[in-house]
């Protein structure tokens, strides 16, 4: 296992395990399929364009 030090301003240092790389199968199966989508989200759904966005 590989450890990172950081070093900080005042003299301490930082232990740290590394960035842990994602894969997006992994955080895909993560996902519950059969929530509700969050109401901030829905709103983006029946907005109007307002600029040149491109419509699918």
């Amino acid at each position: 296992m590989e450890i990172v030090l950081k070093k900080m301003g005042n003299g301490t240092a930082l232990v740290m395990p590394p960035k842990r790389k994602y894969v997006l199968a992994e955080m895909i199966t993560q996902c519950d399929l059969k929530a509700p989508m969050p109401a901030d989200l829905a709103v983006w759904d029946v907005a109007k364009p307002v600029g040149q966005e491109v419509q699918w």
